[in-house]
């Protein structure tokens, strides 16, 4: 319905293309649309600097643990990662909506920690707003960001949720 009541609907991919045709055809909806179009996200380019190969140096557990505030006699906090480029498409919100319902309703210390690079909170597209969500819902304490890292497996072993919010 919402196709052909639509002047132009836009796909990322031929998969989500073919996938839309496929339920249109299925809904028994006139077929096929003429308003539908491919607009590709682009390519992945394959980067040979050191930092998207995993051949530079890796932030240790201990660095991690600081850097969120759990000294080294804490126990543990619960710990869920979101891995990502920080823009609206992976849910970066989302992920921080989660940690304030979450954070408020567990009796345990919970930690979300975000790896990605692009978090910029004078950005005034995205950062500004993802910055106000964190001051607003009392996250600092809760959300933390890390640049895109050389190796992650250091932040899978740690978590305890993986949380893909895109």
């Amino acid at each position: 319905s919402a196709v052909l009541k639509s002047d132009a609907v836009i796909v990322p991919a031929e998969t989500v293309h073919r996938s839309l045709l496929d339920e249109i055809e299925e809904l028994r909806l006139p077929f096929p649309p003429k308003n539908t179009h491919i607009r590709h996200q682009g390519i992945c380019e394959i980067r040979n600097a050191p930092e998207c190969t995993g051949t530079g140096p890796g932030i240790s557990r201990a660095e991690i643990l600081t850097r969120i505030g759990v000294a080294s006699d804490d126990p543990k906090p619960i710990i869920v990662l979101g891995v990502g480029w920080v823009q609206p498409r992976k849910g970066v919100d989302l992920f921080m909506e989660t940690a304030r319902i979450v954070a408020t309703a567990s009796d345990r210390p919970v930690r979300f920690i975000w790896v990605g690079a692009n978090f910029q909170p004078d950005d005034m597209r995205f950062g500004v707003y993802l910055a106000n969500q964190r001051a607003r819902s009392e996250l600092a304490e809760v959300v933390y960001f890390f640049e895109e890292q050389p190796h992650i497996q250091t932040f899978l072993e740690l978590a305890d949720v993986f949380f893909l919010s895109s």
